[in-house]
This record gives C-alpha cells, sequence and structure tokens, in this order.
C-alpha cells in the first residue's frame, strides 16, 4: 500500500536523522579528537621529555665545563701553561722540572678524583709569536706521566679554530682523532670539552685545553629515555652529524639541520621537535614516527568500523523488527478502517501489546463491534419497518380490490353468467392461495402466474380497456425474487394510468437473463407522468418496491422511464438467483 510504504518511508528518515547520523556524526568527531589529543600529548610529552633530558645533560656538560677553568684555580697549572709559552728562552731546566711535576700532580689529581669518565687531557701551548706550537702534552687514565700527543691530534686544525673562535667559552665536539694504543679505549668513544685558556693578567690566549670523557654517562644518560617503538631520540651538533641515536634513521638526518623542519619524509614520515643545548653547538630532536600513528589509528578506526557495522546492523535489526510491527499494526487499522468505508464491518486490528497502537486498534474493534451491532440492529428495524409498510400498502390495495371483484361476480352472477362466475372464482382462489402462502421470496414464474390471475380479475371489470402480455424466459423463471415485487408496478400502471382515463392500455412483462443478471421490465401506454412525481402518495407503491428491492439485492438497479402521454416503462436489474 501507498501510504503504509510512505508511513515506513517516514519513519526509516526520521530513526536515520535522530540515531544513525549523530551516531556517525559523533563517531567521526570523537575520532578527530582523540587523534588530535593524541597527537597534541605526544607533542607535549615530547616536550616535556626533550626538557629533562636537555636539562640532565646540560648539567652534565656544566660539570665538565668547570673542569675546563681548572687553570684558573690551581696556580700551578697556570705557571706551567705560561711557562711553556715562554719556551726555552727563561728558567732553569730544574724549574722547569718542578713546574711540570706540579703540572702532572694537579692534572692527575683532576683526572683521578673529580670523575670517573675523564679519559685525558691535552694541552697545546701558544708560542710567543700568538700561534699554536706544533707540540703538545696529554696525561691519561692508563698513565700518570706527560706524554707527546699523536701529530693527527696537532693537524686536526678544525676543532683548534673552533676553540680560538670561541675565544674563552667553552667548546664540545666529538673528535677522536687520536689512537694511542690504551685498554681504556676498547670498545667506548669519548667526546671533548675544550677552551681557549688566557692570561689572568694580560687577557693574551696562552693556550689550549681540552678535556677527553668517555662518553657512557651521556649514552646511559640518553639510552635510559623512554620513547615509543616508532620514535627516535638524536643527538646532533652542528654539522648534523650525530652524537648519537636510539634508532637509525639513515639520510632523515641530513635533512633535520641547520632549517629544524617539523616535518621530515623518506618513505617513513617523521615530525621533529627539536631542544637545542645550552652551552654546547648540540641539539636533542624526538622523531615521532607518523606512519605509526597512522597505522595505530588505522588498526583502531578498523576496529570501530566493524564495531559501527554490528552496531548499525543490530540496530537496524532491531528497527526494522520493531517497525515492521509497527507498520502491520497502522496498516490492520486502515484496513479495518477502508472496510468499514466499504460497509465491511466484519475486518478486525486483533492487536496485541499495550502500547498506543495496540490500544488504539483494540478499540477501533470495538467501535466497528458496537457499530456492526447498531448496524444490524437498525438493519432490522428497517426490513420490519419494511414489511409493516408492505403488509398496510396491502391491507389499503386488497380490500378495494377484493370489494371490485366480488362486485364483478355479484354482476355476473346476476345476469346468469355463470361460466364467467366460475372463471372469476377460480383466478380469485388461485390470487389468494398464493397471497396465503408464507414466504417473502418467490420465482419469477410463480410471481408472473400470480400477476396472471391478478390480471384476469382486471379484464373481467374494465372488459376491452385492459390488455396485457407476460413473456418469461425459460431461465429467468426459475430466478427468486421478493414476493409481490412485481404486482404493485402492475396495480400502479392500472389505477393511475388508465382508470381515471377513459382510455385503453396495455401493459407487457418481460423476463429474461442478460450477461448474468436478470431483467424485468413492466411497461404501459398508459397517461404516463413526470418521474419527479414519482414519489407522489398515488405512487407510494413504487418506493416500496424499490426499498424491497434494495433490501433483497443492495446492488439491484430500478430503472424508471415515464412523460406524460407515452407511457411508462420500469425495469428491475439484479443478480441472478437460482432455486
Amino acid at each position: 500500500m501507498k501510504i503504509s510504504y510512505t508511513f515506513r518511508h517516514k519513519l526509516s528518515i526520521i530513526y536515520i536523522i535522530s540515531c544513525i547520523i549523530p551516531f556517525l556524526l559523533t563517531l567521526i568527531v570523537s575520532a578527530f579528537f582523540f587523534y588530535q589529543t593524541y597527537r597534541s600529548d605526544i607533542s607535549e610529552l615530547n616536550t616535556a621529555l626533550l626538557s629533562s633530558t636537555a636539562s640532565h645533560v646540560e648539567t652534565y656538560l656544566k660539570d665538565l665545563n668547570a673542569l675546563t677553568l681548572a687553570p684558573y684555580s690551581y696556580t700551578e697549572l697556570m705557571n706551567y701553561m705560561e711557562e711553556m709559552k715562554k719556551g726555552d728562552s727563561s728558567g732553569s731546566t730544574y724549574h722547569q722540572y718542578q713546574l711540570q711535576q706540579k703540572y702532572q700532580r694537579s692534572i692527575s689529581q683532576i683526572i683521578y678524583t673529580n670523575r670517573d669518565d675523564i679519559l685525558s687531557i691535552i694541552y697545546i701551548p701558544f708560542t710567543s709569536e700568538n700561534t699554536l706550537s706544533d707540540s703538545a702534552i696529554i696525561i691519561s687514565k692508563n698513565t700518570t706521566k706527560i706524554q707527546s700527543i699523536e701529530s693527527a691530534v696537532i693537524q686536526n686544525k678544525e676543532w683548534q679554530d673552533a676553540v680560538i673562535a670561541q675565544g674563552g667559552s667553552s667548546y664540545f665536539h666529538y673528535t677522536n682523532d687520536y689512537t694511542f694504543t690504551s685498554p681504556l679505549l676498547a670498545d667506548s668513544f669519548f667526546f671533548s670539552t675544550s677552551r681557549l685558556i688566557r692570561d689572568a693578567i694580560t687577557d693574551k690566549p696562552i693556550g689550549i685545553l681540552r678535556l677527553d670523557v668517555y662518553d657512557n654517562a651521556l649514552v646511559n644518560m640518553l639510552k635510559n629515555i623512554k620513547l615509543g617503538e616508532n620514535n627516535a631520540l638524536l643527538l646532533i651538533d652542528k654539522n648534523n652529524q650525530i652524537l648519537y641515536q636510539t634508532k637509525d634513521i639513515g639520510e632523515l638526518t641530513h635533512s633535520l639541520l641547520p632549517d629544524m623542519p617539523p616535518k621530515i619524509t623518506d618513505g617513513e614520515t617523521y615530525s621533529v621537535q627539536y631542544y637545542p643545548i645550552n652551552g654546547a653547538d648540540w641539539t636533542l630532536a624526538v622523531l615521532s614516527n607518523q606512519n605509526g600513528i597512522h597505522r595505530f589509528f588505522s588498526t583502531i578506526g578498523i576496529f570501530l568500523l566493524v564495531v559501527t557495522v554490528l552496531f548499525l546492523a543490530l540496530s537496524i535489526g532491531i528497527y526494522s523488527s520493531n517497525s515492521r510491527s509497527l507498520v502491520q499494526t497502522i496498516n490492520r487499522i486502515l484496513d479495518v478502517l477502508q472496510h468499514a468505508e466499504q460497509g465491511d464491518l466484519s475486518q478486525r486490528v486483533n492487536a496485541l501489546g499495550d502500547d498506543q497502537l495496540s490500544i488504539i486498534g483494540n478499540a477501533l474493534d470495538r467501535m466497528v463491534g458496537r457499530l456492526q451491532v447498531h448496524i444490524q440492529n437498525e438493519y432490522i428495524s428497517v426490513i420490519k419497518c419494511q414489511e409493516m409498510e408492505y403488509i398496510a400498502l396491502q391491507s389499503q390495495i386488497n380490500p378495494h380490490f377484493l370489494y371490485n371483484v366480488l362486485n364483478s361476480i355479484l354482476v355476473m352472477n346476476s345476469l346468469g353468467d355463470t361460466n364467467m362466475v366460475k372463471e372469476s372464482i377460480l383466478h380469485l382462489n388461485k390470487l389468494l392461495r398464493y397471497s396465503c402462502t408464507r414466504g417473502e421470496k418467490t420465482t419469477v414464474l410463480q410471481e408472473c402466474d400470480f400477476l396472471v390471475q391478478y390480471l384476469e380479475l382486471q379484464c373481467i371489470r374494465y372488459s376491452d380497456r385492459l390488455q396485457y402480455n407476460i413473456d418469461v424466459a425459460p431461465d429467468a423463471g426459475k430466478c427468486i425474487i421478493p414476493k409481490f415485487l412485481l404486482q404493485p408496478l402492475v396495480e400502479n400502471s392500472i389505477v393511475h394510468g388508465m382508470e381515471p382515463y377513459d382510455i385503453q392500455i396495455f401493459i407487457n412483462i418481460r423476463a429474461a437473463i442478460k450477461d448474468g443478471q436478470l431483467f424485468i421490465t413492466v411497461e404501459d401506454n398508459g397517461v404516463g407522468f413526470h418521474p419527479d412525481e414519482s414519489s407522489s402518495p398515488k405512487n407510494v407503491g413504487l418506493d416500496s418496491v424499490q426499498s424491497r428491492l434494495h433490501l433483497f439485492e443492495a446492488d439491484s438497479s430500478f430503472l424508471l422511464e415515464s412523460s406524460p402521454e407515452t407511457g411508462t416503462s420500469i425495469t428491475i436489474i439484479t443478480r441472478v438467483r437460482e432455486v
């Protein structure tokens, strides 16, 4: 049904707008919010991690930086360094020896008493011409004697120039530019912090002090930082050299400095956060693998998608089941209303449950039931009323008719016409016998036989003024019709079409079956009348016939054609009912 489809369609739209769309929007917005919050939290966590790590590294470097200031705290160190700048130009050999011993003791004290991770201390003096000397001395942890440094250290001018450029500030660098044999260097790496030493009075440079330190403490400090599986922590110098990394990222390190891009891509996409190390030209960088985050959220997304599909399937199943029951109840209510509109009160909703629609359906059932009882009672009352009207009509017609017939018989008897008297009595006998038989229905043939008796009696009275013809088809004669259905029509033709006027009349009665319908026609050539006068008191018989016909068969037709001076034709069309 179109109306039920439209109603269910509207229910589906309401369900989609009120449930599905808000759910999907909430899911999408929540997923996006969670994704952004997660990235923001990761960024904040990395920032806090970098800040904390940089603080530890800076504290560690400050401790090392303080050691490079030892010449300003140890007079014997400064004296020896100043003596080395003078060279052999002044001082006795013994005096130089004493200064060397004091220098050696002070440096050894620094190496062994301050920190465990100091590998060696190198000093390269300036010449009297304020250029770096081609010779230098080193005291390392494997010996307490001053040794000559390897030529590679002297020849590596890059770090020396960098230290001089600092102008007295510390300079941290990974150099590893000497290879002298020492068990202390086995499987170990070191970095250096260097400082330009200046004369405390003249502020002129007198040499470079370099402190080589094992990087174990620095590495352990960075190694203990907990990062995600797909993330990396890097310590990078200003030349884009990796000093330390928790994960190998290949050539991507060349993309970090000096521009410090927030994102780098090479097969894998990383978001990068930087934090400079104060006091050193180093930078800490945390690389967060965005592909890993995307894979993580893709997994969550697939899981949420599966859950959403299951939820939607369950939700649609529940909605479909409930909406189908709802629409079925509404369809049954509409069906009952449509049948009631067509006059069929036998249909019922029979709704189950105690919801509002069920209450409405059951109330409709009770209303239709009461209406059906009321209509049946009214129907019975109408039938009884029609029967009483018909009986009253018959009681009005029959005495007058009988009076006329009996009066005619008396006249014929007084004239000695015994044959006509006998014939009239036979006709009257058949007529009364038919009238006294029980039942409200008869056949067309029996009704027409009754009309023959009635018309023969009328012909005795009116003689040549009345003529008739009755033609009943054999199959039509077996059909059932209401009793006394045709007699009022014939009586109307005589009483109103002929009797008041001095004319002759011919009444033609035909009965036949056409297209499955019974056609009965009663026509005369009397004076006729206007159809709008058919409800006048003199033609009350027509209304009675019409009412009884519709009570007998609701789909029957009563066709009246009449006009003044041309006669009247009445056709009854009803469904064929056979005995």
